[in-house]
């Protein structure tokens, strides 16, 4: 089976005078526009090739039996199907369509259907019109999580959290009830969601202003990424005909191939990494085992001190937050405290580099790092915090737990970028609240920001300049105005690259410079188009002066922190082990799939099947949903 690259347009519209719903199955996006009217609804769809030599069909039959079947596997229909049936492939949850004029064929479909349990619409069209319809028994049975939501909804809070709240319940309410029809994988992630909130709303404190606002604020992002989570994912839902996707190019079917897909990558990460809890274990590293004196050309900053440290009860040993994830027109690649969002345009294009899905291991690593900070960063609201973090430097190392030398590491490391970027001591600001409140809440943006990607680039690209270097700047080339940022970008590159070389007798930020303006010097000669590229080059070649170094070489204590305390390389590699890959030294790396053909061939590492497939330049939407389809149903988890 083989996903033809030729775009279709299935489109919806009701007609007002027979009162009943017409189909047409469009080769052109111009046509479709033709004939718009206010309910029109529409889904890009792809013939799915049975057998080699199979031509494409160009209109549905005058009479003519339609299946819409999902969330399936496609290959799993192959033996149900006849020479005369035709098939398309949706980014819906409904993923599959069958088209047959023979009504055994589709009876046949639909007894195997209810038989595997497997979610259906049954329409029959006559010139385009439907004049029947027959859609699979839908499960709304009562659930554990109904009442839950329920006696949330008749708690009282301060002001417009009320509100807020009521609209989390009937948004919940509402994707709860569409999920558990459709896929038992998104319904506990929803489920796991929704207790998580619990917990949270039941810490807060009635007598703190700033706590409610804080509160008010998560929950409307809760409601912001859950609204788009479930107009995306379960648009298309049963009755077709009555949900409508705000993507509105998807406005018919929706795009919960891709919203799964999405998911099943963040679940994969989070299941490998977010178990471990890095923080619980930086809370609890003991402070006579730590010598953060030592030279970076002592071994002692390249043990793996994360893996010896038990994961005892402490108030970071927590289960991450599953977060709700969608595709954004504005947010683009971005992760907040309860969501993960990747551009709208990474469902039809996510086969070039430019809009790679594993750009989402910066934003993920974004949260690891938040995580890691709230141990070791000082809360700049707090005076009681400042005030003990200020009284380290009085203290004896010996007196000191892990924690705390940590702390004192990365505040004083912060105190010395500080004097880098301004050409002045720091005047005693440690030993000032105010001062210290200053410094640390201007740098806490940078601090992340390089934080991440040393850690996305040691966790997620495996220590590999080459490829993270050039997997980072392509993926830039669609943030607007980046040549205002090129400067920043260059600094976190450097910073990253700097993680190899800490032990190195030579200066690890020469070699770190070496290394990252060779192969942005090999980008520029293969993307000359591409202008920022070329200022970052000019930067390095041209531009860099006594400064900069001092600059960079200020900086290498943050990379250093990451290295040392927030990787580990056993958890780096049980990231990317994978079981599902043939013997061999294949092209594709060991994966015996090829572009386009729908199998069984199942994958358990996302990561390393993106890393192995997503080689272009130019976008594709086909090779696209079948990256999408890979991931979503090839996982080794049971879909249904």
């Amino acid at each position: 089976m083989k996903i033809m690259e030729r775009q279709n347009y299935l489109v919806l519209q009701y007609d007002s005078n027979l009162k009943k719903y017409r189909l047409n199955l469009l080769l052109e996006l111009k046509e479709v526009l033709l004939s718009w009217s206010s309910n029109s609804r529409i889904s890009p769809i792809y013939q799915i090739q049975k057998i080699k030599g199979e031509k494409a069909v160009t209109s549905l039959p005058d009479f003519s039996h339609l299946l819409f079947l999902g969330p399936l596997k496609p290959i799993l229909l192959k033996g149900q199907i006849d020479s005369h049936c035709s098939i398309w492939l949706t980014y819906g949850l409904y993923n599959l369509i069958v088209c047959t004029e023979n009504k055994n064929t589709a009876k046949k479909i639909l007894r195997w259907a209810k038989k595997k349990k497997v979610r259906y619409e049954y329409w029959v069209v006559q010139d385009g019109v439907r004049i029947t319809y027959e859609q699979s028994s839908l499960d709304y049975s009562k659930r554990d999580w109904k009442l839950s939501l329920s006696d949330l909804s008749t708690k009282k809070y301060c002001g417009e959290l009320t509100e807020t709240i009521k609209e989390y319940c009937v948004l919940m309410s509402t994707t709860l009830s569409r999920a558990n029809a459709s896929d038992p994988f998104l319904t506990q992630n929803l489920i796991d969601s929704h207790y998580h909130i619990l917990d949270i709303l039941n810490k807060l404190s009635e007598d703190n202003g700033l706590l409610r606002h804080d509160i008010n604020s998560l929950m409307t992002k809760v409601n912001a990424g859950l609204s788009r989570f479930s107009s995306q994912t379960f648009s298309g839902s049963s009755p077709i005909t009555d949900t409508e996707c705000h993507y509105w190019i998807h406005s018919l079917l929706g795009t919960g191939t891709a919203n799964v897909a999405l998911n099943k990558i963040f679940d994969f990460i989070f299941q490998k990494i977010g178990s471990f809890n890095i923080p619980a274990r930086i809370e609890n590293l003991k402070g006579n085992e730590l010598d953060l004196s030592l030279g970076f050309d002592d071994e002692f900053w390249y043990t793996d001190h994360l893996i010896g440290v038990e994961k005892i009860s402490s108030e970071k040993d927590e289960e991450p937050f599953p977060l709700f994830t969608y595709f954004s027109g504005r947010d683009g690649f971005k992760s907040t405290q309860t969501t993960l969002s990747a551009p709208l345009t990474t469902v039809t294009s996510c086969n070039s580099r430019l809009w790679d899905l594993k750009t989402l291991t910066h934003e993920i690593s974004h949260l690891f790092i938040k995580g890691c900070l709230s141990v070791l960063y000082p809360v700049v609201t707090s005076d009681e915090e400042l005030e003990q973090t200020r009284s380290l430097w009085d203290k004896e190392i010996a007196d000191l737990t892990g924690t705390e030398q940590l702390r004192k590491y990365l505040v004083g490391g912060i105190a010395s970028i500080y004097m880098a970027d301004s050409g002045k001591e720091p005047k005693g600001e440690i030993k000032n609240n105010e001062s210290l409140r200053v410094i640390l809440d201007k740098y806490y943006f940078e601090v992340e920001e390089i934080m991440a990607h040393v850690f996305d680039f040691l966790y997620f690209y495996q220590g590999k300049p080459e490829h993270y270097i050039e997997g980072i700047w392509l993926s830039w080339s669609v943030i607007p105005s980046i040549s205002n940022r090129v400067p920043d970008y260059v600094f976190r590159s450097l910073s990253a690259v700097a993680a190899l070389y800490l032990r190195k007798r030579e200066n690890p930020e020469t070699l770190a410079f070496r290394k990252v303006l060779k192969i942005l010097k090999g980008l520029k000669a293969k993307h000359e188009d591409i202008q920022y590229i070329s200022e970052a080059v000019k930067l390095l070649e041209e531009d860099w002066d006594e400064q900069q170094e001092l600059k960079f070489a200020a900086r290498t204590v943050l990379t250093s922190i990451v290295r040392t305390f927030f990787y580990s390389e056993s958890l780096s590699a049980r990231l990317f082990k994978e079981t599902k890959q043939s013997g061999g030294r294949s092209r594709k790396g060991g994966y015996p799939k090829k572009l386009y053909i729908l199998d069984d061939l199942l994958i358990d590492n996302p990561l390393r099947f993106i890393s192995k497939y997503v080689k272009d330049v130019e976008p594709s939407p086909a090779k696209s949903l079948w990256i999408l389809n890979n991931i979503c149903f090839n996982n080794s988890k049971k879909w249904i």
